[in-house]
């Protein structure tokens, strides 16, 4: 994460000389390592700050957060999946999850633990069991359990009672404690004790964590109640007799069931998909029970021929009773949802239910069924429906989670990030302290720093950090935490987080820098130089019993150089760099400094050098080392950036041919670097200070052509376009140059420097008026006009539009109405703010010359009183153009 910087500096000169990382004296203005622009021809606003790396940085934290936060989004709806009952939705957002986790990362063994568990729902126990071999954590009570579930689903029974066996029962989650329970119970009842089996059984039920995982224990109980013993033909014999013998009575019922079961084992599916329909068939319609009971075991029977499971779990679904069969049925057809037409028959299927005038016993589950297949396929508004729904028309729901979390991944989704960090938050409060409940703290908190509220964003990250997750970088946590302090002013804040000496400990101390770099940034900017520089030399002390480890200690080093050099002070810029030199060849091969870190630091430190070199007048030392970055560090950053320095330096020494050739180069060796467009911007606008020939203009041009053509979405591609529009201008192309302003007007509707467009066009519209059509004129009124008018102008603009404003009317023969807008322009910026508030330098600029303009104008009309007082407003205020206005008002004194 990277700050925009650089949005001011002085007219016609650059903002970083020599492109010093932070900026010149005083630390008026923050530039970034490779960060520069100059002031457009005429007038225009320098080009922005373009965000590029921090340097000495290894990682960026952007893409890590980002990686972070939707691997957390993935995990999560996994687990809405999951508990839904979509298990197949849920194997495909877990692996989606795992592809963002690098090999040795410490959340991939719960991952594969999460994986595992979705495939043994889905009942694909191979892949599961090949997930549990390949687990690369330390083997605990939940992995236990897992194997234990697939030597259950084996009838492995010896290595099932040694599974359990090793499992600490009180060190398992929610919901790994429900299976246990019903393990348990299957091995009491395979010993014959039917009712401790039952009484666990029981507790199975209660203690599931979600109404899916209730509805794979009645599957399992349905399938293996009549089976814990060998099968084989006498056994079906046996049973076949025992239904004989209880013909006509109620338990007939139990034993069909069971024969049908054993004829599943046997391989014998049709004759037991035919066994079950028959009797189905003639159940009599008031023993809905065991009609139910024969719906649900004939689509269990039925396997892979999916169209006759499907009917049958269809038709219970619709017609039948019980609602845990129901239930059972519900995740049967969702379980090993395809994509396609089967999909969208189920979907259908939902919406009758959902819509039937007598309300469906499961409406709560079948709203967030379908609200989460809508989400699957993108259909935010449908699936935002069906969740708030759940929680207003049943706030009771075991589902009320869900829904939360189905909403907040919704609006986040869809960007609304205020909406989205409520929902979660709400989520989050219901849920007690572990894994999950930190992980929706990361995503409270990144929902508030999207929305831009930083004050709640920065809370929101310490209360994760104070939770101590260990699957989350704290290192991370603790940038994007000083980062929001700083975005919302609280810079005290960001600088006491940094000063906790924990996190000097911390193993991923890349984050750990990029967030002491942005807290110097923004003391700089507040022009806190001394602050910065006191900082850097109390870290490189210690701080507390937590020494400054080598990694950030040698960074600090090349910092407090950086600082020196920053403050004018290049012989003490020199003597710095000497010990940075001197510790890393002191470092040891044990040290926590990476060589990589160890060469980037050694490169930037030589091109401090060449900087400090260049300040003291040592040109040709400078530029050896330049030139040695470019040979010996081939695509190294400083090595990138010394094209920049030299190029700059050229440029002030009058050498804009050489200093062009540099920034050209740049761009044609390093088309990907973040320095690219800015050397092409640079290239162009160095090529126009100069004018050496006629054709200056043609080349800046193609410039900035190459730019925009390059880098269209970059951020300078506005303003190479208002550029080129400004040259087309000053080579008298107006009407090209209103083609690309228009252009603009229309593209960048919502950009902060828009109005510069607006007032460019009208400048063009003045142009034309004089040289060639008076209508242009009239444009140029309308045009300055609605621009004048606009609330959120600010000081400067408005000063810069009024007098424009003004202008046009006195080039279209109306002096009274030109007065007019004059004095508005006065007024608004002198007599209703006379301590000039919100007023810069190119505002003051315009209001002088609006005064000076007025001023005339009443001389004009011979009312020399008022011109007197016009003229005075220059010194009384004291605006540019004193000595102008003297030798004006000196003639009026004695008229």
């Amino acid at each position: 994460m990277t700050d925009t910087v650089c949005r001011d500096g002085p007219p016609g000169e650059a903002c970083c000389r020599w492109g010093r990382p932070f900026g010149g004296r005083g630390f008026s203005s923050v530039c970034l390592i490779g960060l520069v622009f100059f002031v457009l021809a005429g007038n225009p606003p320098p080009a922005p700050a373009t965000e590029i790396p921090v340097p000495l940085a290894l990682e960026e934290p952007g893409d890590h957060g980002n990686r972070l936060v939707h691997f957390i989004w993935l995990r999560h709806a996994g687990d809405e999946a999951l508990r839904t009952g979509l298990p197949t939705l849920a194997v495909d957002l877990y692996r989606r999850a795992m592809e963002l986790l690098p090999e040795n990362d410490i959340r991939r063994p719960s991952l594969e633990t999460d994986l595992s568990t979705a495939l043994i729902a889905l009942g694909r126990f191979d892949e599961a069991a090949r997930v549990l071999q390949a687990y690369t954590g330390q083997v605990n009570d939940a992995v236990l359990l897992r194997r234990g579930i697939l030597s259950w689903q084996g009838q492995r029974w010896d290595e099932l009672r040694y599974r359990l066996a090793e499992i600490t029962p009180g060190a398992l989650g929610p919901a790994e404690a429900a299976w246990y329970a019903f393990l348990s119970g299957y091995l009491r009842e395979i010993e014959g004790h039917t009712e401790e089996a039952e009484a666990l059984y029981l507790q199975a039920e209660e203690a599931s964590v979600s109404n899916s995982q209730r509805a794979q224990f009645t599957i399992a109980r349905f399938r293996t109640r009549f089976l814990t013993g060998p099968v084989d033909e006498a056994y079906l014999e046996e049973v076949r007799s025992e239904m004989e013998a209880h013909a006509g009575t109620a338990a007939v019922y139990r034993f069909a069931e069971k024969y049908v079961l054993v004829l599943e084992a046997l391989e014998r599916r049709e004759e037991a998909l035919a066994e079950a329909a028959a009797w189905r068939a003639r159940i009599p319609t008031v023993e809905r029970d065991a009609r139910d009971r024969f719906l649900f075991l004939e689509g269990l029977v039925a396997g892979e021929n999916r169209e006759r499971a499907g009917a049958a779990f269809e038709e219970l679904l619709v017609t039948g009773g019980s609602r845990r069969l129901q239930r059972a049925a519900l995740y049967q057809l969702g379980r090993d949802l395809p994509t396609g037409e089967e999909r969208e028959l189920f979907e259908n299927l939902l919406t009758e239910l959902i819509d039937a005038e007598v309300q469906h016993p499961l409406i709560d589950e079948l709203l967030i069924f379908r609200a989460r297949l809508s989400f699957a396929q993108r259909r935010f508004e449908q699936g935002n429906e069906d969740a708030e729904r759940v929680l207003s028309q049943y706030p009771g729901s075991r589902l009320r989670r869900d829904a939360l979390r189905l909403l907040g991944h919704i609006a986040w989704e869809e960007e609304k990030y205020r909406t989205a960090a409520d929902y979660v938050s709400r989520l989050r409060d219901e849920i007690p302290e572990g894994a999950r409940r930190t992980e929706l703290g990361v995503l409270v908190a990144d929902c508030y720093f999207r929305a831009e509220d930083y004050e709640n964003a920065a809370d929101a990250y310490g209360n994760v950090l104070r939770e101590g997750a260990a699957e989350i970088a704290s290192g991370l946590l603790l940038f994007q935490r000083v980062t929001a302090e700083l975005r919302a002013g609280r810079l005290d804040r960001a600088e006491a987080h940094l000063d906790e000496a924990r996190f000097r400990t911390l193993e991923d101390l890349d984050f750990v820098w990029r967030a002491e770099w942005n807290l110097l940034k923004e003391m700089q900017r507040r022009n806190r130089i001394d602050d910065a520089f006191t900082r850097v030399s109390e870290s490189l002390q210690g701080r507390g019993d937590a020494p400054l480890p080598a990694a950030l200690r040698v960074r600090f080093l090349w910092l407090r150089a950086q600082l020196a050099f920053e403050s004018d002070r290049p012989e003490e810029t020199l003597a710095l760099l000497d010990q940075v030199f001197a510790e890393l060849e002191r470092e040891d091969a044990g040290s926590d400094l990476s060589a990589e870190l160890a060469r980037a630091i050694r490169g930037y430190a030589r091109l401090v050098r060449a900087q400090a070199f260049l300040l003291s007048d040592r040109s040709d030392e400078a530029v050896a080392i330049l030139r040695e970055l470019r040979d010996e560090n081939r695509g190294a950053e400083p090595a990138v950036y010394s094209y920049l320095v030299e190029a700059r330096y050229r440029a002030e020494e009058g050498q804009a041919e050489e200093a062009r050739r540099l920034l050209t180069a740049l761009a044609d060796i390093y088309p990907d670097s973040p320095y690219a467009p800015i050397a092409l911007y640079e290239a162009a606008v160095s090529t126009g200070r100069e004018r050496l020939d006629d054709g200056y203009e043609e080349r800046a041009i193609a410039d900035l052509e190459r730019l925009v053509d390059t880098y269209p979405n970059h951020e300078l591609a506005f303003y190479a376009r208002l550029k080129q529009a400004d040259l087309l201008r000053q080579m008298n192309s107006f009407g090209t140059a209103r083609q690309i302003y228009e252009s603009l007007e229309n593209r960048y509707a919502d950009h902060p420097d828009w109005f510069r467009v607006k007032i460019s066009l009208a400048d063009t519209f003045l142009a034309q008026g004089e040289t060639a059509d008076a209508s242009f004129l009239e444009r140029a009124l309308v045009t300055l006009e609605r621009l004048y008018d606009l609330p959120h102008l600010s000081a400067d603009m408005r000063a810069e539009a009024g007098f424009k404003y003004g202008f046009a009317y006195e080039k279209i023969g109306n002096p009274e109405r030109a007065r007019e807008i004059y004095w508005l322009v006065i007024a608004a910026v002198l007599e209703d703010s006379a301590d000039l508030t919100g007023l810069g330098s190119k505002g003051r600029y315009w209001a002088s010359r609006a005064v000076f303009h007025l001023a005339r104008l009443l001389e004009d009309s011979e009312r020399w009183n008022e011109a007197r007082e016009t003229y005075s407003l220059i010194f009384s205020h004291q605006l540019p153009g004193e000595s102008l206005a003297r030798s004006r008002l000196n003639p009026l004194i004695t008229r």
